[in-house]
C-alpha cells in the first residue's frame, strides 16, 4: 500500500474517532494534547545539530551554572514532565 493512501487512511481513522467524542472534556484533552504534539514537532523541525563547540561551551555553561547553584533537580524536573505530557510518562 502507498505511503501516502496509508496517511489518509490513518487521518480518516483519527478523524472518525474524534467525531465520536461525546464529552466535552474529553474532546478539549485530546484538543490540548494534539496541539502539544503538533508544537513539539514544529520545534524539533527547526532544529539544527549542534557544532563539537557549541556542545563543549553548552556542557561548561551548565557545569558552571550547577557549581553555581542554580539548575533544578531530577525529581522536580520529572515532576513538571509528568504534568506535561502524563501520555509520555507511564
Amino acid at each position: 500500500m502507498d505511503a501516502n493512501v496509508r496517511l489518509d487512511a490513518d487521518k480518516i481513522e483519527l478523524a472518525k474517532a474524534i467525531l465520536s467524542i461525546t464529552s466535552k472534556e474529553v474532546l478539549e484533552k485530546v484538543k490540548s494534547r494534539l496541539t502539544d504534539i503538533l508544537d513539539f514537532q514544529e520545534k524539533d523541525e527547526k532544529l539544527a545539530p549542534y557544532t563539537l563547540e557549541e556542545l563543549y561551551a553548552r556542557i561548561d555553561h551548565s557545569i558552571a551554572e550547577l557549581d553555581a547553584g542554580k539548575g533544578l533537580p531530577s525529581s522536580e524536573v520529572f515532576h513538571k514532565m509528568e504534568q506535561k505530557y502524563p501520555w509520555l510518562c507511564k
